[in-house]
């Protein structure tokens, strides 16, 4: 009988995530815990910090590419959400915020993805 793998950090993320959405409108809940659940079993991530920037960067990305309606907004405001969750994670680790703002920042992971998704979508030339 083998052991089921242990829980990696997007899993670990999930879990930490579902502690912190008691008073979170039910909505906005849910639009979190798909974010943050896209990043499940996702092997880059080395901490639950990176796992939630991680999430949030690509929940971010998708909305930049999509129609801008209301299900754009709760999936923004969830991805805004779960960027500060990473911040608070980071520090909750013990780890370098500065180093996650640098990685996740302008010139990292989300100024990448935001400035592909504008190359898609044809906002910028």
């Amino acid at each position: 009988m083998s052991e089921a793998p242990a829980p990696g950090p997007g899993d670990r993320a999930l879990t930490w995530v579902e502690g912190r959405l008691g008073d979170v409108h039910p909505e906005l809940a849910e639009a979190v815990r798909r974010c943050v659940g896209e990043v499940r079993g996702t092997a880059s991530a080395a901490s639950v910090a990176e796992a939630l920037a991680d999430a949030a960067t690509a929940e971010l990305a998708a909305v930049a590419r999509g129609p801008q309606d209301r299900a754009a907004a709760v999936r923004l405001l969830a991805a805004d959400a779960v960027l500060t969750y990473a911040f608070e994670a980071v520090a909750e680790e013990g780890g370098d915020p500065a180093a996650l703002a640098e990685r996740v920042g302008p010139r990292g992971t989300l100024g990448r993805a935001l400035a592909d998704a504008a190359r898609t979508t044809g906002e910028v030339g």
